[in-house]
């Protein structure tokens, strides 16, 4: 397939639309196969993507939107998901600590904290989708959102009983078992690098507390940014295998 930066970039951004707005999986691939195919046979003509779709994306990709079936059982499924995942980073981050432990204030506003920046990214894809300058604004926004949250739980709470204390060999069973789970979840869904990226960030925190070694901050600060470079070089991977 052959499209022009124009007609990749609509693709991807429509799709992005498309899968934020919950719409059935197998019907959006199948749409978004017919919507290349045209649109490359609408360049080799020397039409522009406006020249096609219309000189409004969002109201073209709304339209489309109408069109295809709300898949409540994917949404359930990927709900689901993000609970699975927003307990695994959570967890996984607390083993930093010398005996993880959580308050009342931790336990229950990591994770609100989570879902609320999860619920913004899927609005922004839905409301912004062809704006990539507010997109970027925005994830930069949500970004800063978590750091200062998390800064201010983290001071709130230092002081505050703890509610939940993990042992070590609690902390072997739960990690153990969210390993296993994540390997599948990436196996299945191609992802298995993102599935992973908690473990590999957090890996400092799991050795020290599932074997013998007693590793630093130096170490968990190398591992965190081996998870970084990893997520940045495996996006422009797939960004590149996209376009191709």
């Amino acid at each position: 397939m052959s499209l022009s930066k124009e007609g990749e970039k609509f693709i991807l951004d429509l799709n992005a639309y498309l899968v934020a707005s919950g719409k059935n999986e197998e019907e959006i691939k199948e749409f978004i196969e017919q919507a290349e195919d045209h649109l490359e046979l609408g360049e080799k003509e020397g039409k522009t993507v406006e020249d096609i779709f219309g000189c409004s994306p969002m109201e073209y990709a709304k339209s489309i939107e109408k069109e295809l079936s709300f898949d409540k059982k994917s949404i359930l499924s990927i709900g689901l998901l993000v609970l699975f995942f927003i307990f695994t980073w959570t967890f996984l981050n607390n083993l930093s600590k010398t005996v993880p432990s959580y308050s009342l204030l931790e336990a229950v506003g990591i994770p609100i904290i989570f879902l609320l920046s999860i619920s913004l990214v899927i609005y922004s894809f839905r409301k912004f989708a062809f704006d990539d300058q507010k997109l970027k604004v925005i994830s930069l926004s949500v970004f800063i959102f978590q750091v200062l949250a998390f800064i201010v739980i983290g001071l709130i709470s230092k002081d505050m009983p703890k509610v939940i204390i993990l042992t070590d060999s609690l902390i072997k069973i739960l990690v153990l078992l969210l390993l296993f789970i994540s390997i599948l979840v990436g196996i299945k869904s191609k992802s298995l690098i993102y599935t992973l990226l908690p473990f590999i960030m957090n890996l400092t925190g799991i050795l020290n507390h599932t074997t013998s070694l007693h590793l630093n901050d130096e170490s968990s600060l190398a591992f965190t940014i081996l998870g970084i470079l990893i997520f940045i070089v495996d996006t422009k991977f797939r960004t590149k295998e996209v376009n191709k």
